[in-house]
């Protein structure tokens, strides 16, 4: 008797450890899926053109023959960078527009050689307060009735202020 039940109590756990390890792989699948879906890739590198290395820019993800590459000589990276795409509702000033908002590193600016009209781009030191950079059109949209500056002004940007 005393063996029946250690047999059924071996067979239940390593039925339930097959389950829990199945339902894992299962959960990790659909989330890669989710991602390639949606287009997150999770990593890509940017190969800007050109002898400065400011021309045009081609978007590819980084394969194991790139890292490879830059393992060897890592001068070709220029700067790291992450960033994340959602869709907001931000207001300013009863103002209310939706539109896309792009979550960025400080290296964004050195990646993308953005160039600032006013103000400063994100540094680490942004890391304890909310703050953002407005988009060129954003800000002319905004500011087309007045002279006003953006910097320093506070906007809603989902339920953060």
């Amino acid at each position: 008797m005393r063996f029946r039940l250690v047999l059924i109590s071996l067979i239940l756990g390593c039925t339930c450890l097959f389950v829990l390890l199945y339902s894992n792989n299962v959960v990790r699948r659909e989330t890669a899926r989710r991602f390639h879906s949606e287009g997150a890739d999770l990593f890509s590198i940017i190969h800007r053109h050109g002898k400065s290395g400011r021309g045009a820019s081609q978007i590819r993800r980084l394969n194991p023959s790139l890292l490879n590459v830059l393992k060897r000589d890592p001068s070709f990276i220029v700067g790291v960078t992450t960033e994340s795409h959602r869709v907001e509702k931000v207001r300013y000033q009863g103002n209310e527009i939706e539109t896309s908002v792009i979550g960025v590193t400080a290296g964004y600016r050195t990646v993308f050689d953005l160039k600032m009209q006013q103000g400063r781009f994100i540094s680490e030191l942004d890391s304890t307060a909310g703050f953002c950079v407005v988009g060129n059109k954003l800000h002319k949209r905004w500011t087309q009735a007045t002279a006003d500056s953006l910097i320093g002004r506070s906007l809603q940007i989902g339920r953060q202020v």
